[in-house]
């Protein structure tokens, strides 16, 4: 029975020990300093990888400003988009977010994938081949495999059994001195 008692409290100790550490580590997460000319023609596409994970979130997010030309009825498009690695050959994309080149101003976009990908990338375009139409992006891409973090302290039930624990120890000793006192 000293066995198993001894077996539990090291049982015990060491469920608060993982419980500690689990909640110490560091969030997936990838932050890119962005600097970019956007001009006429294709999209500029800055990829980064990632640790793919099937179960949890990603959150993509541009946080950053602009300047611009003053270009009427000419949009900034910043796009997000990732790698499904079901299916590879067709990127996950999210809508694009216009902002109108007026001179400049603040980016704060953000898009959630269902499932943290390998691949994430954040696009850059003008939405028309106007050779004046001149923008510099610049800011910050974050991307957040959003896994929930286990608490740093113990649960009530993992305080609960501690305790029971120790209890149910202190009573087998108090047993124990009875019977070897006769």
């Amino acid at each position: 029975m000293k066995k198993l008692h001894a077996l539990c409290i090291c049982f015990a100790l060491m469920l608060a020990t993982v419980n500690q550490s689990w909640a110490q580590l560091p969030p997936i997460i990838g932050i890119e300093t962005i600097n970019e000319l956007v001009v006429p023609g294709p999209p500029i596409v800055r990829v980064f990888p990632n640790i793919f994970d099937p179960f949890h979130e990603k959150l993509l997010r541009f946080q950053g400003g602009y300047e611009s030309t003053i270009t009427p009825d000419v949009n900034l498009l910043v796009q997000f988009d990732w790698l499904d690695p079901q299916n590879p050959t067709v990127p996950g994309l999210s809508d694009p977010f216009p902002f109108p080149l007026d001179g400049g101003g603040e980016i704060d976009v953000s898009w959630r994938v269902p499932f943290c990908p390998p691949l994430v990338s954040l696009d850059l375009s003008l939405d028309v081949t106007t050779p004046n139409a001149v923008a510099f992006v610049g800011g910050t891409f974050t991307h957040e495999c959003l896994i929930d973090r286990v608490p740093e302290t113990l649960t009530g039930y993992e305080w609960l059994a501690l305790m029971a624990l120790l209890i149910g120890g202190a009573m087998q000793r108090a047993r124990g001195r009875k019977t070897s006192a006769c």
